[in-house]
């Protein structure tokens, strides 16, 4: 990820969410894990659990649309 300075905005991040790039392309993995989302709240001066939070919604949002279509999916802890 680029470095940047605290306050300061790389050109890559989405002013709304203020996701980088390189984490949106991240979400599209299939071997992304709920360990490494937390490695990375680790690593950053934001938030406690942005990026698990992020993952999260768009788990909502991803069952949402499907239930609109007639599919659904279950999401658990565990």
């Amino acid at each position: 990820m680029n470095e940047i300075n605290q306050g300061e905005t790389c050109a890559a991040c989405d002013p709304k969410t203020h996701i980088s790039a390189e984490v949106k392309a991240m979400f599209k993995q299939a071997n992304l894990t709920w360990e490494k989302l937390a490695e990375l709240d680790e690593g950053v001066g934001r938030g406690k659990g942005s990026y698990r939070q992020t993952f999260l919604a768009r788990l909502v949002k991803a069952q949402e649309t499907l239930q609109k279509v007639g599919y659904s999916i279950r999401i658990e802890k565990g």
